[in-house]
């Protein structure tokens, strides 16, 4: 009843059960993804105690039975293991498999008004760590395994956060959040039901009656890559590395070895972090007139190019290209410092492209798996300096830019995918194949993800009031952030829009800002650069304690 606590979510009927990870699962990056659902709150204990019961008892249906099906997820349960010879992923359940739903009051420690981007969140003023586990990526463990999910439920003044922590070889963005889409239609369906039971509160075939969030499984992924044989096109990002193995951070060491790595680096960043380039997340904010803005003062640049029309690049190139150019900039020395050796230094953008619809037939709007891939745009970074005199002159630089990363997207067809996969999987280990390293981490390169279509409406993520709640609070769901690592740099996420970024702020918008959300990591030193960039300022505003800090002109 919002004490301290952990629910061992298991299947009424426990089973033991193997599940094959596919080609997409096994070669993606070594990661676990952690995600902050913020709600606003006034609970009693009462209602506390009815919140986790419908939380818990819900998240419990996804792995009642071992068969995978439209509404379960049985391989949530379970452990990764990796094949010693193969390196190809499996997720083992046994009958004493657990999900632990951790719940914590922090009400003390962390206020609800602290979660606002104006008041420095996500690291300032209250360290991310209150909710839970923040992002890691520990070598695999060939007799533990890596458990697949994990939750924390934890209480603050005025609301509650929802932390989903999953590991990336299950599920990217996505599929996590049609998880908690699905997750939370069920809490919904729960609250309001006429047929509660006292082992799952509801019949479950009742409840997957009422479901209109129907998965597709991993399974789909692997028929439609095995089902053409696509031409051999050039993977120039791809390096084969025959008895190749894992490689975390970019170090290809044995596993004992990054095991003991990884000890000496959380220990540094505990206690000698100090002695590291301290970094910083800030969110900025792009309103819908800001987009615009860009958007055509890109494409009006652009069509003085031959390269491409200016009516082709997306506003998501234009952004995409302000911000790869705008923290560029921020990190290189002044101008005065520069040399040739470093203007002639390359710059990698990494741009995670998700390919539900550009595989054919397309994969299942619900489809639970990894389906996206790094796409890899290179320029000098003579590139990003250019002339700052005049706004024409950057935007021509700027256009160009957002010409080369939408020409990268665009080459992710299908006969691309398949051909990528295909050349993994036609190599006797996966781990004889791996992504050519950037250098992102206090390096030259970038690390951008778009989460902007991952939730197409909030009212998908509204949780309702538990049934036993005798008072009118309401129970509203806020926004998700992602909980970013300590020590990141070189990183971009563009926060989930909710189908609102084509809207003015505060019109109707239910509370969502609008436009987009943005959050950046760099050292502090290259974000205080990045906030005098005269281009970036003229379409960001950001929140520092006590309001806005900048305005778009």
């Amino acid at each position: 009843m919002g004490a301290d606590m952990t629910y061992q979510l298991r299947p009424s009927s426990p089973f033991t059960a193997h599940y094959a990870l596919t080609v997409a699962d096994s070669f993606m990056v070594q990661m676990d993804s952690a995600y902050l659902y913020i709600f606003s709150a006034q609970l009693s204990d009462s209602e506390k105690s009815g919140l986790e019961s419908i939380l818990t008892q819900s998240l419990a249906t996804f792995f009642q039975a071992p068969e995978p099906s439209a509404y379960n997820l049985p391989e949530l349960l379970g452990t990764i293991y990796e094949d010693a010879s193969t390196g190809y992923l499996t997720v083992k359940v046994s009958t004493s498999s657990s999900v632990p739903f951790v719940v914590k009051d922090r009400s003390s420690q962390a206020r609800f008004c602290d979660l606002q981007p104006d008041h420095g969140f996500p690291l300032r003023p209250l360290k991310p760590s209150i909710f839970g586990p923040s992002v890691t990526a520990p070598p695999p463990d060939a007799t533990k395994g890596i458990p697949v999910l994990w939750i924390q439920l934890t209480y603050i003044e005025g609301g509650f956060v929802v932390h989903l922590h999953i590991h990336h070889w299950i599920a990217g963005a996505s599929s996590a959040a049609r998880l908690v889409e699905a997750w939370f239609e069920r809490a919904r369906l729960m609250a309001t039901s006429a047929n509660m039971k006292s082992d799952l509160h509801m019949d479950l075939s009742s409840l997957f009656s009422k479901c209109k969030i129907q998965f597709g499984h991993r399974q789909q992924l692997t028929d439609i890559l095995a089902a053409v044989t696509a031409p051999q096109l050039s993977h120039p990002d791809l390096l084969h590395v025959p008895g190749g193995r894992r490689v975390w951070a970019g170090m290809d060491f044995p596993p004992i070895v990054l095991l003991i790595l990884l000890k000496v680096f959380t220990f540094c960043m505990t206690y000698l972090s100090f002695l590291l380039p301290q970094s910083d997340v800030q969110i900025f904010h792009f309103s819908r007139e800001a987009l615009e803005r860009l958007r055509r003062d890109v494409r009006d640049a652009a069509d003085g190019h031959e390269q491409i029309k200016g009516d082709e690049l997306t506003a998501n190139d234009c952004l995409t290209a302000l911000l790869w150019r705008s923290m560029s900039r921020a990190r290189l020395p002044p101008p005065s410092a520069l040399d040739s050796k470093s203007l002639a230094s390359i710059s990698t953008l990494l741009t995670a492209v998700d390919y539900r619809t550009r595989v054919q037939p397309p994969l299942n709007a619900n489809f639970f798996g990894n389906a996206s891939m790094d796409v890899y745009t290179e320029l000098p970074m003579s590139t990003f300096v250019g002339s700052v005199d005049t706004a024409s002159s950057q935007m021509s630089t700027t256009s160009y830019i957002a010409a080369q990363i939408h020409r990268s997207i665009k080459g992710t067809t299908d006969s691309y995918i398949r051909s990528f996969y295909q050349l993994i999987a036609s190599r006797p280990r996966i781990l004889d194949t791996r992504h050519r390293p950037i250098r992102f981490q206090y390096g030259p390169d970038i690390l951008c993800t778009s989460w902007e279509h991952i939730h197409s409406d909030d009212s998908l993520l509204q949780l309702g009031l538990p049934k036993s709640a005798a008072s009118k609070n309401e129970i509203k769901f806020e926004t998700v952030r992602y909980m970013h690592s300590e020590g990141l740099d070189g990183a971009i996420v563009v926060l989930p829009a909710f189908g609102q970024k084509w809207k003015a702020q505060d019109a109707g918008n239910n509370g969502q800002p609008g436009g987009l959300q943005v959050a950046i990591s760099l050292t502090r030193k290259s974000m205080d650069v990045l906030k005098q960039d005269d281009e970036f300022k003229r379409y960001a505003t950001w929140g520092e304690a006590g309001g806005y800090k900048n305005k778009t002109s």
